[in-house]
C-alpha cells in the first residue's frame, strides 16, 4: 500500500510525533512535506527528534559515517 493512499484516509492532528524516524528517510523532505498537510492549520504542532550524534559517539564520530546500516543520514 502506497502512502499516498494511507495520507489521503487520515485526517489533521494538533500534534504529531516523529521520534527516531527521520534518520531512517530516503528523501525526509517529502516526509516533513506529508507532516505538515496532515497538521491543523494555525495550531498543529509537529515534534521531531533524532539523536544528537556528537552526544551519542562522539564529535569525530561523522568521519566514519553511521555504523547502523539502516541511517540513511545523521544530524
Amino acid at each position: 500500500m502506497e502512502i499516498a493512499s494511507v495520507s489521503e484516509k487520515l485526517g489533521k492532528f494538533d500534534v504529531i510525533l516523529c521520534i527516531d524516524v527521520i534518520e531512517h528517510v530516503l528523501f525526509p523532505e517529502k516526509m516533513l512535506r506529508l507532516i505538515r498537510k496532515h497538521l491543523l492549520p494555525g495550531r498543529g504542532e509537529a515534534y521531531i527528534a533524532t539523536l544528537e550524534r556528537d552526544i551519542s559517539r562522539g564529535v569525530d564520530s561523522g568521519r566514519q559515517g553511521s555504523p547502523i546500516k539502516a541511517h540513511i543520514r545523521e544530524w
